[in-house]
């Protein structure tokens, strides 16, 4: 949890003036879950839709139409800091981060009633027709650092990155910032893990480019949360008097095409606390890993909504669960 600390202590994240790009949204009534708030994978949608308006803003067309590399999230980081409620609108903020050869960074928040909700970060790359990421273009490349070159600077001490960290290192490669035991654990296929399951793909989950869109991805790791806490808590889970507030959603693509007719989904706990544990659910193409997704639940008294220490029966079934 020091990771989610980091990002959601540093003080400019919280500040809407330290984003220069900003525009209000509307919440949809279909955006609100059985809690009667905001649901988790519709504010990520928000954020993510607040990073391709800077992306069209400052690319055009090219964003997402233009030329054989679509640009898009390779990974996204995303933080719920409070509650958000219909029919009341947002705000939302972002900023470019870093630019280089490989991808850019950018930082968004949303503000409701002058309060900051929640706080996101996204890593976009070009991504190729086979689904692999390619260099970024030298006209996008300088478009973007022409942008960040007007923005003004951070205060002093301040990290354009704080606590960003993605879910998973491609296999084989650098740990890219991701924990190191993020790599350790990976199994390679779905069957390895606790939990394993088929999702089967719909029209709707593409994006205009044809690919799998983020929104799906962070549908796809809300239905692995789900099925994984059913699995650890049974059935009639909901009328327990301890349940499951999401804090933090990491997602990453390792591969970005078309949706197979059913996704071979595993799914297990991947670390625990003493008041939290983290889900780690893997999207594949058969064998091939497609997506990862980890999500940080903090365990809560329902009637009390506060946090908890993980209850020991919970803990046996965490351990039984827990991906290895």
């Amino acid at each position: 949890m020091g990771i989610l600390r980091r990002m959601k202590h540093d003080a400019w994240r919280r500040q809407p003036e330290t984003y220069p790009f900003r525009g209000e949204v509307l919440p949809r009534y279909t955006d609100v879950d059985l809690w009667e708030h905001l649901n988790n994978v519709a504010l990520i949608g928000l954020q993510i839709e607040s990073v391709q308006r800077l992306l069209l803003d400052v690319a055009g067309d090219a964003a997402w139409r233009a030329g054989p590399a679509a640009i898009g999230p390779e990974t996204t980081s995303t933080d719920f800091i409070a509650e958000a409620y219909y029919p009341t609108p947002l705000t939302a903020a972002a900023r470019i981060t870093h630019v280089n050869a490989r991808d850019i960074g950018i930082a968004s928040a949303l503000f409701q009633k002058g309060h900051c909700v929640g706080l996101h970060q996204s890593r976009v790359l070009s991504w190729a027709p086979n689904g692999q990421p390619v260099p970024l273009s030298a006209e996008m490349q300088a478009a973007f650092a022409r942008r960040m070159a007007t923005q003004a600077p951070l205060p002093p001490g301040a990290e354009p990155e704080a606590g960003h960290k993605p879910a998973l290192a491609h296999p084989g490669g650098p740990a890219g910032g991701a924990p190191a035991d993020s790599l350790q654990v990976l199994p390679r296929r779905p069957a390895d893990f606790p939990v394993h399951y088929l999702l089967a793909s719909r029209f709707g989950d593409h994006d205009a480019a044809g690919r799998t869109s983020d929104q799906a991805l962070g549908r796809m790791a809300e239905q692995g949360r789900v099925n994984l806490l059913t699995e650890l808590m049974g059935p009639e889970r909901l009328a327990s008097p301890v349940g499951f507030m999401v804090a933090h959603v990491s997602l990453r693509w390792l591969r970005r095409g078309r949706a197979p007719a059913a996704w071979s989904v595993g799914s297990g706990v991947l670390r625990s606390g003493d008041r939290s544990i983290t889900i780690r659910a893997q999207l594949c193409d058969g064998d091939e890993c497609h997506a990862v997704c980890d999500s940080v639940m903090v365990a809560i008294d329902r009637d009390a909504r506060q946090s908890i220490r993980l209850p020991d029966d919970l803990r046996a079934a965490v351990q039984r669960l827990s991906v290895r």
